[in-house]
């Protein structure tokens, strides 16, 4: 009987789960910051990745079909969760650059 919740499911299925929203999120934060704080020009490495993780994550919460039946099937905490884990890397790129260290001249 377990089972039978999860056949009525259209869309949970194919998204990502929360636990990999922020994993993913993590790990593309903490690699956006140091490549930065390791060289600025590495910034655009970051902020390339971190839109590819974004658009995965925001084409489908902005879809006109999808989304309603994301925030149905899944609630509005995982869209909260989807925006703050597309959204987290691009602060950490930012964060590391008003932490990055002074360059000698």
């Amino acid at each position: 009987m377990t089972a039978f919740p999860s056949l009525l499911a259209e869309v949970a299925d194919k998204e990502f789960t929360v636990s990999t929203l922020w994993i993913v999120a993590l790990a593309i934060s903490a690699v956006g910051f140091l490549l930065v704080r390791w060289r600025r020009w590495a910034a655009t490495v970051a902020v390339m990745v971190a839109s590819v993780w974004a658009f995965l994550i925001v084409s489908e919460l902005r879809d006109r079909f999808v989304g309603p039946a994301i925030a149905q099937e899944l609630g509005q905490t995982y869209v909260l969760q989807s925006y703050i884990s597309a959204l987290l890397p691009f602060l950490f790129v930012v964060l590391g650059f008003f932490r990055s260290r002074p360059h000698a001249p």
